[in-house]
């Protein structure tokens, strides 16, 4: 039974690149212009600017800066391979679930956005839904490694399931 589906090593050259331009421009936003992260607030007369990142957020990005420098790194070498490795995609994988990692701490520490309000009541439960997201990115790449595919995928390719497991 062949589990290898057609494109599945393949690197989208486009979602890399843009991939690229976003993890540069996360790391020269919040380490160089942090308190320019913000909002700005038109509804009390004339037009005021408050930042978003609480100080405590200082402390969280060396362990951001490592994740988004691994994460740019990875994509560099699948775009200059053109494909994905089992390599690849594992590292991905564990990029991943140390995001997630980084996110629930970021969800359960001191509260990294300044100011109280909806968004920053609500930033905890937003991590925890990225986290969970990319726990859920993991668990893909690292089910698609294996070669396992669901049993109604099997069928619909004409394969006959195996129903012995």
């Amino acid at each position: 039974m062949n589990h290898a589906r057609k494109g599945q090593g393949k690197v989208k050259v486009g979602w890399t690149v843009f991939s690229l331009c976003v993890i540069i421009a996360s790391v020269v936003v919040f380490n160089l212009y942090p308190q320019k992260v913000g909002r700005f607030d038109f509804s009390t007369g004339p037009v005021s600017f408050a930042p978003l990142l609480a100080p405590s957020f200082q402390a969280r990005l060396p362990w951001l800066n490592i994740w988004w420098v691994s994460l740019f790194s990875l994509q560099v070498v699948e775009l200059l391979l053109r494909r994905r490795t089992m390599v690849t995609q594992s590292s991905a994988a564990a990029l991943d679930l140390f995001g997630a990692c980084l996110l629930v701490q970021m969800a359960f520490e001191p509260p990294i956005l300044a100011g109280a309000g909806p968004l920053a009541s609500n930033a905890g439960k937003l991590l925890i839904l990225l986290a969970i997201g990319l726990v859920l990115s993991a668990g893909k790449r690292l089910v698609g490694q294996v070669g396992l595919k669901p049993i109604i995928i099997q069928w619909e390719q004409g394969e006959r399931a195996d129903r012995s497991v």
